[in-house]
């Protein structure tokens, strides 16, 4: 068995105290993006930036056709899709078996599922996955020691 200082298991969202593990997810970026302000003087160039905050985004691959069956991977599917429709907010766990993803003050950070794009992994195989991208609510100040 795998150990590891913050967890082993792949990653993970908890919607309404139910926690769904991401099976088979291939992590794509997990960072944050920054927000700017960029005033130019028509006048002389001069530029004034304002740095207005990062906001946490996470990008996902999940291969759904790992799944047991296709019902399994019909309502994994479905599941996700309804994050985007429903406008729901979840929290993120890096590993499903460790601490959800948290501010540097300690406090759980809201996302909200904004991309869900349905793809072919394996065009050869015709292996189903899906793209995900969850981005925090509120602007996020993560310490980068955290994984």
């Amino acid at each position: 068995m795998a150990y590891g200082l913050y967890g082993s298991d792949g990653p993970a969202y908890k919607l309404s105290g139910t926690k769904y593990a991401l099976a088979y997810a291939t992590v794509l970026k997990d960072e944050p993006e920054w927000e700017v302000l960029v005033h130019a003087s028509i006048l002389n160039g001069h530029r004034t930036v304002v740095n207005k905050g990062a906001h946490w985004v996470i990008e996902l691959e999940v291969g759904l056709h790992r799944d047991n069956n296709l019902d399994d991977a019909f309502d994994n599917a479905t599941r996700l899709q309804n994050l985007l429709w429903n406008d729901s907010s979840v929290t993120y766990y890096r590993h499903s078996n460790g601490a959800e993803l948290k501010d540097s003050s300690g406090t759980a950070v809201s996302f909200k599922l904004v991309e869900f794009e349905p793809l072919v992994a394996d065009e050869g195989e015709l292996k189903d996955a899906v793209f995900l991208k969850f981005i925090s609510v509120d602007y996020v100040k993560i310490v980068p020691t955290q994984t």
